[in-house]
């Protein structure tokens, strides 16, 4: 899927805080993860299973100085580190199918209020990751397509319990 004006806006509305922290699941393209460290993120991470897509993320980092990206080889069970549930913007531009398995981990590793921003599907498969998303708390908040390719955000609100 090529890169769109509508993903731009999607991202660009993201409100960057001190602490921030980004991942990039499957680099579909290192400019986003270079676009959220150049926009104040605190650290910017990204995994691919493909080697290519990791060398090429380290490589136009290195081009961009941005000291701040890290790009590693792998899946989803790279997330289970010190930073789980601390990631404020996370990105994923894969098929249904592994979208839909890594829902819980993507979920779980996100922040409180934090943005996950999904991609590279058929839109008619919106439905079905939609009510996924939902399960795992998570709130749609947009979505877009073009010429059948999807994109959906949802935010994962922070839950208030108080007492009466």
């Amino acid at each position: 899927k090529e890169i769109t004006t509508e993903d731009i806006r999607l991202l660009s509305g993201i409100t960057m805080k001190k602490e921030n922290y980004t991942i990039g699941l499957w680099m579909w393209n290192w400019y986003f993860i270079g676009y959220r460290s150049k926009m104040g993120a605190v650290a910017a991470y990204g995994y691919d299973i493909d080697e290519w897509s990791v060398s090429n993320t380290i490589h136009n980092a290195k081009l961009n100085s941005l000291e701040n990206v890290s790009a590693l080889k792998g899946d989803s069970t790279l997330l289970y580190e010190e930073l789980m549930g601390k990631y404020d913007v996370v990105l994923a531009n894969i098929n249904r199918n592994i979208l839909l398995n890594d829902l819980p981990t993507l979920a779980s590793s996100m922040a409180d209020n934090g943005t996950l921003i999904i991609s590279g599907f058929y839109k008619e498969d919106e439905s079905v990751l939609i009510a996924k998303a939902r399960a795992l708390g998570l709130v749609e908040e947009k979505r877009s397509s073009s010429d059948n390719w999807a994109m959906i955000k949802f935010v994962k609100r922070q839950v208030n319990f108080s007492k009466h």
